[in-house]
């Protein structure tokens, strides 16, 4: 018998949507409709109405704890969590309160936290010990490095986790460490929707974009925006792209900008064109979410990378989207993107990569909970 799953996450229904909480939403959702029971812990200020159960959770229990936000309160990078912890005290203090009493057919028999922020990890941890049941811990999109005190959590609960779950062999390999003798690791990073573009005739010029931001870890920027900036002003293409993020390099872009979208309306756009550029990172353990999310489309992808081993790249290289370009050299920036510009008046586009999307994820999930489920035999 599948256990009831308890998902923890950041906050989840108030606000434009992150990869966290669309991880938590898609997860939750997915697995409901593969039978399982699922729950999810969340937080709510208690400023504004009394959340009501979302759409996405089907027949799940939503549990939003009003207190502090735990979340806020443990700053990635910080050297020490602002309040001592005691938000996350009061928080997972009252998440407790409100789900163990309640006998043990109708309590949940696995958490499953999603972080960053690590606080997310950390009150897993605490509702898996006092429930007495499994722990995943789950960093689909570990983008900041912990500062020292969260770090130190970080490992007390990677210690304490029956499975880490991650997204690339080279953050798997520097957390393996953390874990117990045999803990499971699972790389399972976010997806995307199989979205087709629309009928009819392609757009004239083609349609380039940067959707998301650029923080600190990605590759200069500038010289793929001078680029492609340089196209547009030829009028061999349309360029455009969100520019926020905390990249030193930001305030230094020169090219035509979009208003920030919605997650959805930037989905859409992004399925719609030509190509969508991603900048590769600095550190071969970052995997950026927009990856998957192109995967799934009939979109190009125009990579833009230092390192050979960038797993943004060599994921859409693999799944036929990728035209890729050295970081720093412009002249082959623009090779790669008139590359892109003959592929499109050619009639071609790249297709959707079923392996990365959601559906796919579920599935990983819900085979790695069915192993935690089934009985355990000493050695």
């Amino acid at each position: 018998m599948r256990p009831r799953i308890l998902i923890v996450a950041p906050n989840l229904l108030y606000g434009e949507p992150n990869p966290r909480s669309i991880r938590a939403r898609r997860l939750a959702a997915g697995l409901a409709g593969r039978g399982l029971e699922i729950e999810v812990l969340t937080w709510w200020s208690g400023q504004e109405q009394q959340p009501e159960r979302p759409d996405w959770l089907g027949g799940g229990r939503l549990h939003a704890v009003t207190a502090a936000s735990p979340f806020e309160s443990w700053v990635e990078g910080a050297a020490q969590p602002p309040t001592e912890g005691a938000a996350l005290d009061a928080w997972t203090e009252a998440a407790i309160a409100d789900i163990a009493p309640r006998s043990a057919h109708h309590r949940p028999g696995l958490v499953w936290a999603i972080g960053v922020p690590v606080a997310a990890l950390v009150a897993g941890a605490r509702l898996a010990e006092a429930l007495g049941v499994d722990l995943v811990a789950d960093l689909g999109d570990p983008w900041q490095a912990p500062g020292e005190a969260a770090a130190a959590e970080r490992e007390r609960t990677l210690a304490a986790a029956a499975a880490l779950v991650t997204t690339t062999e080279a953050l798997a390999e520097r957390l393996q460490p953390l874990l117990h003798p045999g803990t499971p690791i699972r790389l399972i990073p976010n997806g995307g929707e199989i979205r087709r573009r629309p009928s009819g005739p392609r757009p004239e010029p083609p349609l380039f974009v940067h959707l998301g931001a650029i923080n600190a870890g990605r590759v200069d920027p500038r010289p793929a925006f001078a680029a492609l900036a340089e196209l547009h002003d030829e009028g061999k293409i349309e360029f455009r792209s969100h520019s926020t993020g905390f990249h030193p390099a930001i305030d230094e872009l020169a090219h035509p900008q979009l208003p920030l979208l919605p997650h959805e309306q930037a989905l859409e756009l992004g399925a719609g064109a030509a190509a969508a550029l991603v900048l590769g990172n600095d550190d071969p353990a970052q995997l950026p979410s927009k990856a998957f999310e192109i995967a799934c489309t009939e979109t190009w992808a125009l990579c833009v990378r230092e390192h050979a081993e960038d797993p943004a790249a060599a994921l859409l290289e693999r799944s036929g989207h990728a035209v890729i370009a050295t970081a720093n050299e412009p002249k082959a920036i623009r090779a790669a993107a008139e590359e892109i510009i003959g592929r499109e008046r050619s009639g071609l586009c790249p297709a959707p990569d079923p392996a990365q999307s959601w559906d796919g994820r579920v599935a990983a999930v819900a085979d790695l909970i069915g192993e935690l489920a089934e009985p355990r035999h000493p050695s």
